[in-house]
């Protein structure tokens, strides 16, 4: 909040919450979220044209304890210091929403791009496979879609040991 709501040392909490959202609304053109990477993707592909989105995980935290094995007073402590982050983040993915309604971005885009990226993942940790021939196996497996057409099968779905037929 402090970060986004600029040079603002002497003002009041609430000043700076709507300082940091009057910067978010006027000044960037798209709100992501850490916890929504494959929507702020998508949004980002929608609004700047990009292509090519992939991604794979690093540096993803594993030893986080759970929310019910923390002591409720740490709890009540932690979100009254972080209060203003709390309402900027409720803020934020309320933007990200409108932004996947505005540019027509659909749950299955998200589930496709989560997939994908999860693929690419674990065949670039076990092949070590570059990013770039990913890609160009991507586009390979695109252009082959249109025998299974030809060939009689209705849908994807029909077609034996595919990834929509699970």
């Amino acid at each position: 909040t402090f970060v986004l709501a600029g040079p603002k040392a002497s003002a009041s909490p609430r000043e700076l919450l709507d300082s940091a959202i009057s910067n978010l609304r006027e000044r960037m053109a798209v709100v992501g979220v850490s916890e929504r990477l494959d929507e702020t993707l998508l949004v980002c592909r929608a609004m700047f044209g990009w292509r090519g989105l992939i991604y794979r995980r690093v540096n993803v935290t594993t030893r986080r304890p759970r929310l019910d094995a923390i002591v409720p007073e740490t709890l009540a402590t932690i979100e009254r210091a972080n209060s203003l982050d709390r309402s900027l983040y409720r803020f934020a993915c309320e933007r990200l929403d409108r932004l996947m309604r505005e540019n027509h971005i659909s749950d299955s885009e998200v589930i496709a791009l989560r997939r994908a990226s999860r693929v690419y993942s674990t065949a670039r940790r076990v092949l070590g496979l570059p990013r770039e021939l990913w890609q160009e196996a991507q586009k390979a497996r695109a252009r082959r879609r249109w025998p299974y057409v030809d060939a009689g099968y209705s849908s994807r779905r029909s077609l034996p040991n595919c990834e929509g037929s699970r």
